[in-house]
């Protein structure tokens, strides 16, 4: 009976010899200490096996010991060594470490809200012994010692005000798209926690309605986080993650459940498994009406716009036509008729055709145009004539969309062709293609005249614009739109 009570309870004599040894019961923490003496000739006394020289480490803000990384803030080492088990005093926790060979004198001491301890030092012979340790035992607990970032130092990382200045300058009300491909990974990370919560802030608090979200070419490698993004754009509908680091469809549940309508996800890794890619992709979203430009169903997506004026399909044989000696005229006024049709009643087909690098620019004085206007003579500043200039075929594709309806009249056309030396990085000759005429803008019942300079260049096998039956891609395409006339 009594040594059932004594093994079910501690007696009052106990408890108090437990206290005052916060370390532990006399013979346990006798046999740890030999533990450590065991463990530190097993290390030796060598600098060397515990730690590094001081002058080859002194200039890094990161390095990794052992394959754990150890980050240093202006000759600062701050490390957390936890839990602590409450009611543990952290000077025991240090002395503990002091029995490993490990010598330290804290300029900075504090328990985290996770009851972690977190110290500062400055000695990096202390900070490499450390995070060789990796952990400590103490009270039957293994306490975990890592290095930590300072949480001032963002890794060169941009704060809230640096970003939320960067995504309005790349955020266009008129087309209520906001294009952030092909960031400097240096500054804005998306693998990393901060930026994605800057962005769903942002969303929230500065572009709610946001339609399209160009997150292209910046090394995403992980989607774990962009739920509480998803969240904040509840008027999403068109998303890019094409050019990415993304290697597993799981990525994609991180999306759910946004009612998507076009998805790029071309050049990531998952898409070489061409036999499951679509239907991975179907699956998770079933009312994606595209992926990488193609349809995903056979059915017309857009209803053609109904008008009460009717329109010529093909570019009339009295049309003006200056066509280089030599160049093929009916592939020049194909790829024209095709083009305008597409632009007056599915401009969704319109973003195959222009290359995933093209530039587009839209000029015209009406003051309905005047917050898309990239007039050079009037617009004087760098960052406005930037985000003026449209770059990349969906958000080219997101200004034209938000357009007027549009009828081009093809019996006042005007087309001149000609070849222009190679000067693109490809090396490819560039096909210059000058169009002038009237275009009727349905619903204000008013005509425009517009002149239209697009630069192509051949096609890639296995680019959108091949795929779609195009023999060229537009490079670089300037619109200009003259003031309304009465429609006659």
């Amino acid at each position: 009976m009594s040594g059932r009570g004594r093994r079910g309870k501690k007696t009052k004599r106990e408890r108090v010899s437990v206290k005052s040894n916060p370390i532990g019961r006399g013979n346990n923490n006798h046999r740890k200490n030999n533990r450590g003496d065991r463990r530190r000739n097993t290390n030796g006394d060598n600098d060397g096996d515990v730690s590094m020289k001081s002058t080859t480490v002194q200039n890094y803000n990161k390095r990794v010991v052992n394959t754990k990384e150890i980050y240093e803030s202006e000759g600062k080492f701050r490390i957390s060594i936890g839990r602590v088990p409450i009611g543990l005093d952290p000077n025991t926790v240090l002395e503990q470490i002091k029995k490993q060979g490990i010598t330290l004198t804290p300029s900075e001491m504090s328990l985290s809200k996770n009851n972690n301890l977190i110290i500062t030092i400055t000695d990096p012979i202390a900070a490499q012994g450390l995070v060789r340790l990796n952990q400590i035992r103490i009270r039957n607990t293994l306490l975990k010692i890592e290095s930590i970032r300072d949480k001032s130092d963002r890794g060169g990382q941009m704060s809230y005000k640096e970003l939320e200045t960067l995504f309005l300058s790349k955020y266009s009300p008129e087309t209520q798209c906001l294009d952030l491909s092909n960031l400097d990974k240096e500054k804005c990370n998306f693998n990393q926690v901060g930026p994605k919560k800057s962005l769903a802030k942002f969303i929230e608090e500065k572009c709610k309605d946001v339609k399209s979200l160009s997150l292209a070419s910046n090394g995403i490698s992980k989607l774990q986080g962009f739920r509480l993004i998803m969240r904040q754009a509840q008027s999403l509908a068109n998303l890019s993650l094409e050019g990415n680091e993304l290697s597993n469809f799981k990525e994609l549940d991180n999306l759910r459940p946004m009612t998507l309508e076009l998805l790029m996800l071309s050049s990531n890794p998952f898409c070489e498994d061409n036999a499951t890619y679509v239907s991975e992709i179907q699956n998770r979203f079933p009312k994606l009406k595209y992926l990488d430009l193609k349809e995903l169903s056979s059915t017309t997506l857009e209803t053609p716009i109904s008008t009460t004026t009717t329109t010529t399909t093909t570019i009339p044989l009295e049309v003006p036509k200056y066509i280089e000696s030599g160049m093929e005229e009916g592939l020049v006024t194909g790829f024209v008729t095709r083009f305008l049709e597409a632009f007056d009643k599915n401009r969704e087909k319109l973003m195959e055709v222009y290359s995933p690098q093209a530039t587009f620019s839209l000029t015209c004085e009406d003051p309905q145009y005047v917050t898309l206007s990239r007039n050079l003579i009037k617009v004087n500043d760098d960052a406005q004539r930037m985000n003026l200039l449209k770059i990349g075929n969906i958000v080219i594709a997101q200004l034209i969309w938000a357009l007027p309806p549009t009828i081009h009249k093809l019996e006042s056309l005007s087309v001149e062709a000609a070849m222009l030396p190679a000067f693109l990085p490809t090396n490819n000759h560039v096909l210059s293609i000058n169009l002038h005429g009237f275009i009727l803008e349905v619903g204000t019942n008013v005509v425009r005249e517009f002149d239209r300079v697009m630069l192509l260049s051949p096609a890639t096998p296995n680019s959108t614009a091949a795929n779609g039956g195009w023999f060229g891609q537009i490079e670089n395409d300037m619109l200009h739109l003259g003031t309304a006339m009465p429609f006659q």
